[in-house]
């Protein structure tokens, strides 16, 4: 569900390809002039260049059809371009919306002064990293240790 670059500096008139995608989950595209919010124009195709959803960014496309697309940068509908650098960017919202806890936690060692605990990973993502809070029983959270 993270916002991920897709091309850093890409020129209006030009495209980047994407793939991996997942049918039937829902994407959100962007496209800004580096550090300028602005309302380029954003048409995605297939590899075929059959138009999928075009318009201004921020653009989704809701349940996608296909594994590979081309995302075009334009100034506007009329296909404009300049020699300004733009930032493409694509977030699943489909992923953003679900939160995957890690699987089979269990404790192995629980003296007074040290727990010792394990997980897997999610089943349904690869985490680079997990953010653990020990709360003391009946406290809520954030009082607890980090």
């Amino acid at each position: 569900g993270f916002v991920q670059e897709i091309a850093l500096g890409i020129e209006a008139g030009e495209f980047a390809a994407i793939n991996s995608l997942i049918i039937g989950d829902d994407y959100e595209f962007t496209s800004n002039r580096t550090a300028t919010p602005n309302n380029d124009y954003i048409t995605i195709t297939d590899e075929s260049n059959t138009v999928i959803a075009h318009g201004i960014t921020p653009l989704t496309i809701n349940s996608i059809t296909v594994t590979i697309v081309r995302m075009h940068i334009h100034l506007d509908a009329g296909c404009n371009t300049d020699a300004d650098f733009h930032d493409a960017t694509i977030q699943s919202l489909t992923n953003a919306l679900t939160c995957y806890k890690p699987e089979i936690p269990g404790i192995t060692y629980k003296p007074d002064t040290r727990i010792d605990f394990f997980w897997s990973a999610p089943s349904m993502s690869t985490p680079t990293g997990y953010d653990w809070e020990i709360v003391p029983s009946g406290n809520a959270q954030r009082q607890g240790f980090r």
